[in-house]
């Protein structure tokens, strides 16, 4: 089982082709956020938050995207701003909690 890149992917499936070894890949997708008008909104995008930017949202499982209905969507961007703020700080820049992307490389990618 590999979860990653694609580039990484193909190193991976030709290296298991030439045995004839089983393997799955799992090479990412999007990762959408439902919040529904009726749910507890500062909940939601403290979890949203949360799942996002742990560690650095290179997770196969970090939202990319959120979806809601016009009418909450300007308290969900309060809320996410406000979760940010709570997890590090005024400056994320300075927090020793953020992590930070390995090199430029990934940082382009991500």
């Amino acid at each position: 089982f590999y979860t990653g890149s694609t580039t990484v992917g193909k190193i991976v499936m030709e290296a298991a082709a030439k045995y004839l070894t089983p393997v799955t890949l799992e090479l990412g997708g999007k990762s959408p956020c439902y919040i529904d008008n009726n749910c507890d909104i500062d909940t939601a995008c403290r979890r949203i938050t949360w799942g996002k930017f742990a560690n650095c949202g290179q997770t196969c499982i970090a939202p990319d995207y959120i979806m809601c209905d016009k009418s909450i969507e300007n308290e969900v961007v309060e809320q996410i701003k406000a979760a940010l703020k709570e997890f590090y700080g005024e400056d994320i820049k300075k927090s020793s909690d953020y992590e930070r992307i390995v090199n430029k490389h990934h940082f382009k990618r991500v």
